[in-house]
């Protein structure tokens, strides 16, 4: 936000992703948090080859195993994807929950959840204790894998969403969301206190993402026993890092303007930041330094999954897919025929991809993903 204002950027177009993310936002702070915008103050970045177009056939919906699940899933807004064990959990627009057994090949709705609120995302402990996070202050938790949920927060004083969960081995959960909000339990969910985020920056910025880094640096996980530095993605310049699980932090400067939707913890400390300007910031020291690559697409950047130690895939605005085989340095660009915007991505078992957004959820084979379309490097 703190970039977009130096620049005293006009804002223009916004989707429907994004006013579900930010629906109780005003209109101008909703087209900033949002990222879905098309900037017409200045230039933007221009992509070194056009993306290579993802036509509607190599796409398939999951099957649906229930009337309102077949609704949902072609047509409603999905904003985040969760693992619980096994299973695959979808949140988004209207309290929506699907639950899949079989790695994504269907899903059914959850059958109990209490709000119609718009869900932003969720995550889990492990196969059962879970939570999801929404609009209005909304933080639901469940104990049997998404089956059925309980309302334990809820405040339409909040001003915004709240956009990330992360529950902890010894009963912490952390909630983080617009406008600094940062909600802690120390009672496994049941009870939450709001907690001041500053830190040294603007009081009030929003905290978007938090990216959990493996302490044998792989790739990132919510749900690992050896878990190392955590991350949280905000609208300004900046990156905070935590390495007491939560209990602190400290910032990171970065060398791009925000907002930043999303990070990704890769192999060999390789760490990498998402903008909603469609740059891509990469550090080989755990965010000491870093590499800025403008040029990786003149979309939004919203979420990231890792397929393996190398390889990774990267989705945003407008149907954009950027795909990597060499930690980050490289990126190929595709783009969904259909131009539907993109909020989440999930690596499934059968080198598949499961895709969601403002058309639902999409399986994707990763091997559409194998041909090299002009790569843009990050390596300068």
């Amino acid at each position: 936000m703190q970039g977009l204002r130096q620049n005293n950027t006009t804002f223009g177009h916004i989707t429907g992703l994004g006013r579900a993310l930010y629906g109780a936002c005003s209109f101008r702070t909703g087209l900033i948090l949002a990222g879905l915008v098309l900037l017409s103050g200045g230039p933007s970045p221009v992509l070194a080859a056009a993306p290579l177009r993802l036509e509607a056939s190599v796409l398939s919906r999951p099957l649906s195993l229930d009337d309102r699940s077949a609704r949902i899933s072609s047509h409603a807004l999905i904003l985040g994807l969760a693992r619980a064990g096994a299973r695959i959990i979808a949140v988004g627009q209207n309290g929506t929950v699907l639950l899949s057994d079989d790695d994504g090949l269907s899903f059914r709705t959850a059958r109990k959840v209490p709000v119609k609120t718009t869900l932003t995302n969720a995550a889990f402990l492990d196969s059962e204790r879970g939570f999801a996070v929404g609009h209005d202050g909304v933080i639901l938790q469940t104990q049997d894998g998404g089956e059925t949920w309980i309302r334990r927060h809820y405040d339409t004083r909040a001003g915004g969403p709240l956009m990330d969960v992360l529950p902890f081995a010894d009963g912490r959960v952390m909630a983080i969301g617009a406008y600094g909000q940062y909600l802690l339990s120390t009672t496994q969910g049941k009870t939450w206190q709001s907690r001041p985020f500053a830190l040294g920056v603007n009081y009030g910025i929003h905290l978007n993402n938090i990216t959990v880094a493996s302490l044998d640096h792989s790739v990132s996980t919510k749900a690992d026993a050896t878990a190392g530095p955590l991350y949280l993605s905000t609208e300004l310049a900046v990156l905070f890092r935590s390495d007491d699980d939560g209990k602190s932090f400290h910032a990171l400067r970065i060398p791009a303007a925000g907002p930043f939707f999303s990070s990704l913890a890769m192999k060999n400390r390789v760490l990498m930041v998402f903008s909603a300007t469609g740059a891509i910031l990469r550090s080989e020291d755990e965010g000491r330094s870093w590499r800025v690559n403008k040029e990786a697409s003149s979309e939004a950047l919203f979420a990231a999954t890792a397929l393996d130690d190398t390889r990774l895939v990267v989705v945003g605005a407008k149907g954009l897919v950027l795909a990597s085989d060499d930690l980050g340095v490289e990126f190929s660009s595709y783009q969904l025929s259909s131009g539907a915007s993109l909020s989440d991505v999930l690596a499934l078992g059968d080198n598949t991809l499961l895709l969601a957004g403002e058309d639902g959820l999409w399986r994707l084979p990763t091997r559409f993903l194998e041909k090299a379309v002009s790569p843009v490097s990050n390596a300068r």
